[in-house]
Formats: structure tokens, C-alpha cells, sequence
């Protein structure tokens, strides 16, 4: 007889039979013995991509295709999730991120790089006139995509070809710092990472043109390194910290309408992440948090406030290789980060539970 957790399994009978990996109900699952009668343990079949050139994959997304951009213009898209296609970006520079509205996709990236398709396959590209600093990240609602610069400058578009630049940076004046920009309930919410021993700042616009400043002070969190509009709410995450003898990334709720005067929420509190998160993922009612060194970290379903060490894959497929994105569909999550013996770090997983 098959078991999942104490479970008999209805109408299904294995007589003497050694199965390794059984699925049930469109879910995978793995043997935990080799004995006739079986307890059968969630399973994940995790694959590395293979023969991916040398380079550092920054942002993936999903909208009916996976796309992955990364450094030195690269762009690969798959229908699957498993295969890949290198597609021919037209430039050379890094590419960070890229969303999707409209029917266009459009990537940004360093020396003010934008490229843009319409259908993941044939890109062209949209030199932003005024700015030549590094595009770091890139968001969309209904009408229009914004940019945000290492500068503090944003710039905007209604079709990923003519841009208009921000008169001043909205972003605040530091220079050389990243920033990351999401959009929901009505809002566009972006934050810019801290000098050393600085302060964070988060700002926020109604319209993509006015923006107002929340300044949250580092004794709240550590240098911040995105932020994503999941579950009714922006989310913030950070590199790690020793604040208030917590030493730990942060994972930080600001509510949906942050304001003047919002204060974030820890909701990893009193669960050590001791390594820099760089991506986020809402996906089967639950957050996934990818970062370096392997990092993955996952909340549980429904439950923001409880984490747990993501145990698959397996630390022999990641190594020690920083992770920046993930993206899921279908029961499959792709996860992609640094580059990692001379091939691209892809991979995925063809069955989740």
C-alpha cells in the first residue's frame, strides 16, 4: 500500500514494486523506503539547465512565456520552463529587469539600455536621450512603464519606444545608489538602497510624476533590495543587518497605501535569513525570497509571519551561487542567479506541490 502523510491513497496499489517517484492527482511525490508498503514524502524533480553561455541571469518573468534578461545583453525565453532559447537582444549591456504590459515587454539596463518586443522573440532597442547611468528596475501598470536610475531620475513611457525623462531626480540626489519600483492599488511605490550607516528611503506617486519621500531609518532595517506589490500589499526585502541584536536579511510589509509617516512591518521576525535577499516570489498562497549563497527562504501558505528554510533544490545543484529571481507557472518554478562553473545558473522544477 502508498501512504502520504499517514494517508492511504485511494484506488492505487503498488504489489512489490519499487517506485522511486509516483505522481497522484497532477502532484509528485517520492518514496521514503525501498519497502513494499510505502510513506510517500512531497518530492521535487529539480533540473539545471543546461547549455546556457557564462553569464549572470537578473530578472525572470512569466506572462504566457518565461523570459530571464542578465548581464551582457543576454535574453532567453521558454514556453516550458526547461527549454531555452537564447534570443538576440542588440546589446551588449547588463540588462537588470523587465516587465510586461500591452502586448510589449520591455528590459532595462546599464549606460541607460532599453530594449522592447512584442513578442519575447525579436527585440529592438529605445535609447533613453539624458540618461546614461544604469536603469535598475523597471514596472508597469495598465498605461505606462516607469524606470528608475542610479541617479535618482526616473523615466516613463506609454510604449516602450518614446521615453520622457523625470526634470529632477525624484528619487532623491544621491548618486550610485540602486533603486527598485513596484505599482499597485493605485500607487507607485519605489526605494533606493542606503549609504553605509545611512537611511533608507522609500518614495511614492499617485501619477509617476510627484513624488513624496518616506524615510525609514536603519535601526527599522538594512539596506533594501527591492520591493514587490503582492498579496495586497508592497513588500520590501533587504541585505542582512545586526539591528537591535537581530542579524538578518529583512522582509518588510509597508500595507497597500504606504504614506508619509508608514513604518514597516518585520515579518521575519525572530527568523534569521543570514544572507543577502535579492528576489521575491508570491506563488500557491505563500512567499518565496531568493538570495545569495543559496539562499531560499519560504513562508508559509497564508501565513506571512512563518518562514522556513526552503529545502529544495538540493544545495548540490545551487552551490554557493547568489540567486536574484524566481518566477512560477503551471507548477513549475524557475529560479536564476549568478553565473556558475562558466554556464548560467537556471533552474527548475517540473512538479510543485
Amino acid at each position: 500500500m502508498i501512504y502520504i502523510n499517514g494517508q492511504k491513497l485511494p484506488s492505487l496499489y503498488i504489489d512489490n514494486k519499487l517506485y522511486t517517484t509516483l505522481y497522484f492527482n497532477g502532484k509528485q511525490y517520492k518514496t521514503s523506503s525501498d519497502k513494499d508498503e510505502k510513506e510517500l514524502m512531497p518530492g521535487y524533480d529539480w533540473e539545471r539547465v543546461s547549455g546556457l553561455s557564462n553569464f549572470t541571469i537578473n530578472k525572470i518573468i512569466y506572462n504566457g512565456v518565461f523570459i530571464a534578461v542578465g548581464n551582457g545583453g543576454s535574453i532567453i525565453t521558454s514556453q516550458d520552463g526547461i527549454n531555452w532559447t537564447v534570443r538576440n537582444s542588440g546589446t551588449t549591456d547588463n540588462l537588470n529587469s523587465i516587465a510586461y504590459n500591452n502586448g510589449v515587454y520591455v528590459a532595462v539596463g546599464a549606460g541607460g539600455r532599453i530594449v522592447r518586443s512584442t513578442d519575447g522573440i525579436n527585440w529592438s532597442s529605445a535609447t533613453v536621450s539624458g540618461i546614461s547611468v544604469s536603469l535598475t528596475d523597471i514596472a508597469t501598470d495598465s498605461n505606462i512603464f516607469i524606470a528608475v536610475a542610479t541617479d535618482g531620475y526616473t523615466t516613463r513611457s506609454t510604449d516602450g519606444i518614446n521615453w520622457i525623462n523625470s526634470s529632477s531626480a525624484v528619487l532623491g540626489t544621491t548618486t550610485n545608489l540602486n533603486r527598485y519600483i513596484d505599482y499597485g492599488n493605485g500607487k507607485w511605490v519605489a526605494v533606493r538602497s542606503s549609504t553605509t550607516g545611512g537611511q533608507n528611503s522609500c518614495y511614492f506617486s499617485t501619477d509617476g510624476s510627484a513624488w513624496t519621500s518616506i524615510t525609514f531609518t536603519v535601526t527599522q532595517q538594512g539596506t533594501l533590495n527591492g520591493i514587490k506589490y503582492i498579496v495586497n500589499r508592497f513588500i520590501v526585502f533587504s541585505r542582512t543587518a545586526n539591528i537591535s541584536s537581530f542579524n538578518s536579511a529583512r522582509i518588510l510589509d509597508l500595507g497597500n497605501n504606504p504614506a508619509a509617516g508608514t513604518t514597516p512591518t518585520l515579518l521575519n521576525s525572530g527568523f534569521n535569513i543570514g544572507s543577502d535577499l535579492n528576489g521575491i516570489l508570491f506563488y500557491e498562497d505563500q512567499l518565496l525570497a531568493a538570495g545569495n549563497n543559496g539562499v531560499i527562504v519560504i513562508s508559509a501558505k497564508n501565513n506571512l509571519n512563518s518562514w522556513s528554510v526552503f529545502s529544495n533544490p538540493p544545495s548540490s545543484l545551487i552551490g554557493n551561487a547568489n540567486l536574484y529571481s524566481a518566477a512560477y507557472s503551471n507548477n513549475r518554478l524557475v529560479i536564476g542567479g549568478d553565473a556558475l562553473n562558466s554556464s548560467a545558473l537556471l533552474f527548475t522544477s517540473p512538479t510543485l506541490i
